[in-house]
């Protein structure tokens, strides 16, 4: 069984994509939203606030996303400390995912920071989901209702397509002229036919 890495920068269409595997009956694990549902573990609730302090929840116990997001995008020695409590969590998770699936031709695992996070090593082949910084800015204000400043600073963490393209096995161009669709079902039917 073949793990796909699907990857890309903050709305650029990673989310498109997988739901076209899913479609596809190809399972998908989205680690960014595993990595949000585990700050509501107890364990790790605990952690989180002594790193980022109380603040990084909501009187109800949900996370303060918008807290917790600006926190980590302006302190790196608390993103550092998060990313170690959150990441291997993600992993455990994702590797009993993936052993639930095994005789598939292959699986999905969809991470915003594959490369940031140092993922690569968890996956077989990479798909690298491409957007122009302008569509991905708009697409950021719609729909994170982010501020243009708090989009592009999150933006700017990121690495850039073009260092990515040269580590990866596949690209996707989601620029509303090629079809995302077709783009897809051809790395399909590549993969499913290994």
């Amino acid at each position: 069984m073949i793990t796909l890495g699907l990857t890309g920068n903050i709305c650029s269409g990673k989310s498109t994509i997988a739901t076209i595997f899913h479609h596809l009956g190809i399972p998908v694990f989205d680690s960014d939203s595993m990595a949000k549902s585990l700050y509501s573990l107890e364990e790790v609730r605990e952690k989180v606030k002594e790193v980022l302090g109380k603040n990084a929840y909501q009187p109800d116990g949900s996370i303060d996303r918008e807290f917790i997001r600006n926190k980590l995008f302006s302190d790196e020695s608390c993103r550092k400390r998060i990313n170690n409590l959150i990441h291997p969590l993600v992993l455990d998770n994702f590797l009993a995912f993936k052993s639930r699936y095994l005789l598939l031709p292959y699986i999905v695992f969809e991470s915003a920071l594959l490369f940031e996070g140092g993922l690569t090593s968890f996956t077989d082949k990479i798909l690298l989901v491409c957007s122009p910084e302008k569509i991905r800015l708009e697409r950021c204000l719609e729909r994170s209702h982010l501020s243009p400043d708090a989009a592009k600073e999150i933006m700017k963490q990121q690495w850039d397509c073009s260092e990515m393209r040269e580590k990866v096995d596949f690209e996707i161009v989601n620029d509303g002229d090629h079809s995302v669709l077709l783009q897809t079902l051809k790395i399909h039917g590549m993969l499913s036919n290994k």
